[in-house]
């Protein structure tokens, strides 16, 4: 069975229709996520096969009670609130020491390929990987319940990072940014989390490049908490949003492979051990071979106890330029993810996949997952791969081998009446002033 995404009719409700109308035109105006939702609306959210009935704003206050009765009395963890001694990110036990700090939300490469394998990937409790530009992909790495000694090569923000930090209160860690990116961070209540060199925190106060490649910034789980400590900004904070169970919910189809294309030159697969009960990320060696994914750091294979892929409205922001070719007057702009509101979604889980709907309504929630009926499908405890792709990206789901081709609004395009290259991604000055839209 061959499932196209953009040829489904995504039944959503009228706000919902507004909110991703742009993305069917190559230059879509972007939109600005909500900052507070408006209350008592109920919203249809669709899954990969039919519209599930309406999801409430507020989201479900009782989770456990409308879940499908499961094979043990094991309680289900969130998605309201979360046990002491819990990592609200995993589900898994945790030192309340270890939870007494501030998330950290961290950009770390993943292009040219001579920057893998990277430091710290494995440690995440949460990554998503997103697109960039001009084929590429990127990671925005998230850690709480673990500690890292290296991380990166870290580098520069982008749109989808003035949404991804804000799920779990974190301060976003990045190598400069755009001077647009660096704008539309402004607008934001936690600017004061956003550590990077343009913000205060260049050498030898953190950020300190190892050479003159752009590719040799590193830090430490430890250095990046000991300077927000010193400005009181290494709290603890509140979560909401996402559930565990450590029993497989009902309904799911044996996957025993997940194939993502971000382009010819970024492809990610994933494939279901058995025996670990998880998932073993690969990405490509070259154009047509695929090679495992390892943390430098460790030497270990990343793996993932859940992969969830998450179809988004891409719009592409010709506003911010990220990159340019050597003429300065063509390049690649800035992609806004808008990764509010709801959408389809898949769960890979136990070696089976689930067809669901992905819902974050607040800002301060982190992306939820319900089924065809409206009940909450839980993660498994254990860390989480997000891939995020567009939101009529090409899927195949024949058999036990799953594949999905990103697509998203073309994002090459000529600057006129530029001269000269508008500040590169890499160490764009600090706004200055109110940012203006």
């Amino acid at each position: 069975m061959r499932i196209d995404i953009n040829s489904k009719s995504l039944i959503l409700s009228s706000f919902i229709i507004l909110l991703i109308s742009a993305c069917g035109s190559e230059t879509p105006t972007p939109t600005q996520p909500p900052t507070t939702p408006p209350p008592a609306v109920t919203i249809s959210g669709p899954t990969a096969t039919q519209p599930p009935p309406a999801v409430t704003l507020t989201g479900p206050t009782e989770p456990a009670a409308t879940l499908a009765p499961q094979p043990t009395a094991q309680a289900i963890i969130g998605p309201e609130t979360y046990p002491a001694g819990i990592n609200p990110l995993t589900g898994l036990p945790a030192d309340e020491a270890a939870l007494n700090h501030r998330v950290l939300a961290i950009k770390i490469s993943n292009f040219p390929r001579y920057v893998r394998p990277q430091f710290g990937l494995s440690l995440a409790d949460i990554v998503f990987e997103h697109y960039a530009e001009g084929g590429t992909t990127r990671f925005t790495a998230v850690y709480y319940g673990q500690n890292a000694d290296r991380i990166g090569p870290i580098r520069s923000a982008r749109l989808i990072d003035t949404v991804i930090p804000e799920m779990f209160k974190a301060a976003l860690v990045a190598s400069g940014s755009s001077t647009g990116v660096l704008q539309k961070l402004g607008f934001k209540d936690w600017f004061n989390l956003v550590v990077a060199e343009t913000t205060g925190y260049q050498c030898p106060i953190l950020l300190c490049m190892e050479s003159e490649d752009a590719n040799s910034l590193y830090a430490s789980t430890a250095a990046i908490r000991q300077v927000l400590a010193a400005k009181g900004l290494d709290t603890r904070q509140p979560f909401r949003g996402v559930a565990y169970f450590s029993q497989p919910p009902g309904g799911g189809v044996p996957v025993n492979s997940l194939r993502v294309e971000y382009s010819g030159e970024a492809r990610t697969e994933w494939l279901y051990n058995a025996v670990s009960g998880r998932y073993e990320r690969y990405n490509e060696k070259d154009s047509a071979e695929m090679q495992a994914h390892f943390d430098a750091g460790n030497n270990q294979q990343i793996s993932a106890a859940n992969v969830v892929v998450l179809f988004v409205p891409h719009v592409v922001d010709f506003s911010i330029p990220e990159d340019f070719d050597t003429d300065g007057f063509t390049g690649h702009f800035s992609t806004e993810v808008q990764l509010w509101a709801t959408g389809s979604a898949w769960l890979l889980r136990d070696g089976q996949a689930h067809l669901a709907t992905w819902v974050r309504l607040n800002a301060g929630d982190m992306v939820g997952l319900v089924d065809a009926a409206n009940q909450i499908i839980p993660l498994k405890p254990g860390n989480t791969w997000y891939q995020v792709v567009g939101l009529y990206s090409e899927s195949v789901t024949d058999g036990s081998s799953w594949l999905v081709r990103h697509k998203s609004p073309k994002d090459k395009g000529e600057i006129p009446g530029v001269p000269t290259p508008t500040p590169t991604v890499e160490g764009a000055p600090t706004p200055e002033g109110t940012p203006t839209p």
